[in-house]
């Protein structure tokens, strides 16, 4: 039956969670760490209450455990577990027994999103750091992978970015020039597909675009189950391996989560985020 905040505070604190207020409540409802509660009539001559699904119950407390235990600093924890709500919200798809509505999800991701564009340098350096790393041939030499990530750095920091020097850069350190003054023969793989510095810049470029689009809530929910469709098609089977272990509580000591948001997001980023280069056909 549904539940009223009356209920879930009464199950938090049931569960030992007496600290647990209607402010936050009606916080999280804001950022989607819970749903919309919705109009439920009463009868003819009683009065109208909001009420969650029953589901969002269990839901409440397994988030309340997540705060309350995942290995992560306290100022990081709301992200991390938005980050999860996010993903059993994908895991709907395939089956994962969740009550996770689509506009919550919307809520969600523009939450993370709004907290992703403004993340502190020490972050962004961290990000520079692994983006250089994984692109960076063996053949570079130290001073090249150091300016790499210092113009990177610089050029990932502006507004708007960059991403001339994005994938000048990056383009120098994947294919070094040699000594007699050629570049090696590289390709990454985007989508199952061969692909260089320039599509990977452009798949960067987009989601960028498409983070910003969520965090001013420019998606519709409708673009939204349109993406969790094709990434169900693609990577659902993936998804429902890792989540064998979820289908009760919460993740809190996996990366699955942000992976799979990560590669929501590429296939997000086809939808809206203006790029020609499509990463997932």
């Amino acid at each position: 039956m549904p539940l009223t905040a009356d209920d879930l505070l009464r199950i938090a604190h049931e569960h030992g969670f007496t600290q647990v207020s209607r402010r936050l409540i009606t916080d999280w409802i804001e950022i989607g760490m819970l749903c919309s509660p919705e109009f439920q009539k009463g009868s003819r001559h009683g009065s109208s209450q909001r009420t969650f699904p029953h589901l969002q119950g269990q839901h409440f407390i397994n988030v309340l455990r997540a705060r309350r235990d995942i290995p992560v600093a306290p100022r990081d924890r709301r992200n991390r577990i938005l980050g999860r709500v996010v993903y059993m919200w994908l895991l709907g798809i395939v089956g994962c027994p969740v009550d996770i509505p689509t506009e919550q999800a919307r809520r969600a991701l523009k939450t993370l999103s709004s907290k992703q564009l403004r993340l502190p340098l020490k972050a962004i350096q961290k990000d520079v750091a692994g983006v250089v790393d994984d692109l960076t041939h063996p053949n570079a030499t130290p001073t090249q992978v150091r300016k790499a990530k210092l113009v990177l750095d610089s050029a990932m920091s502006r507004t708007p970015v960059r991403w001339d020097l994005v994938e000048s850069v990056l383009g120098e350190v994947f294919a070094p020039l040699t000594a007699d003054g050629r570049r090696p023969q590289r390709a990454l793989t985007i989508g199952g597909r061969p692909a260089g510095v320039p599509e990977y810049v452009a798949g960067l470029q987009a989601i960028h675009r498409t983070l910003i689009a969520l965090a001013a809530g420019q998606v519709s929910s409708e673009q939204l189950e349109e993406a969790r469709c094709l990434y169900g098609r693609r990577f659902g089977h993936r998804a429902f391996v890792g989540a064998n272990h979820m289908l009760v509580t919460l993740p809190s000591a996996t990366d699955a989560p942000d992976r799979e948001v990560e590669t929501f997001h590429l296939v997000l980023s086809d939808l809206v985020g203006g790029s020609t280069v499509k990463i997932f056909p």
